[in-house]
């Protein structure tokens, strides 16, 4: 294995701010970094947050920023990815015939997502944004620190 998940994940910035698209990471909480379990969460946190941003990059048509936030406890991780683009919305009335082309193939890659996610005992949601005036897309996860490890 290379380098842990943990430290993989600015590169993932680096890529979709190469797309031109300002992406920002914020973490809150702390977690035991360097135990066994650590390494397994941050893999899964990696994919996660992968996943989410190469969604973003695909089909949030107008995105022009996204954020990850990472919120530890001691018992779990919760993420969450936002972007503010438009291509995700449904039913907002104003967008041209075609705008919903984005769904179907967006919707498979969660659907493996949530299977990763899943098998470690987390769940994952993803969806339009419902914030009172915010536009596109939000994905949440939430991963339990992986049972049996030292801490």
């Amino acid at each position: 294995g290379g380098a842990p998940g943990w430290d993989r994940l600015p590169g993932l910035l680096t890529t979709v701010r190469a797309t031109g698209i300002s992406a920002a990471l914020s973490e809150t909480g702390r977690h035991p970094r360097g135990t066994a379990g650590s390494q397994v969460l941050g893999e899964v946190v990696y994919v996660v947050v992968r996943e989410a941003l190469t969604n973003v990059m695909r089909h949030a048509e107008g995105a022009t920023r996204v954020v990850i936030s990472l919120d530890h406890d001691q018992a779990s991780t919760r993420i969450t990815v936002s972007d503010d683009g438009r291509g995700a919305q449904t039913g907002s009335g104003d967008d041209g015939p075609g705008s919903t082309q984005a769904s179907p193939a967006a919707g498979h890659g969660l659907a493996n997502l949530a299977a990763v996610v899943g098998e470690h005992g987390g769940t994952m949601s993803a969806g339009p944004a419902t914030d009172e005036g915010a536009s596109g897309w939000v994905l949440r996860a939430v991963v339990p620190f992986p049972e049996g490890t030292s801490r």
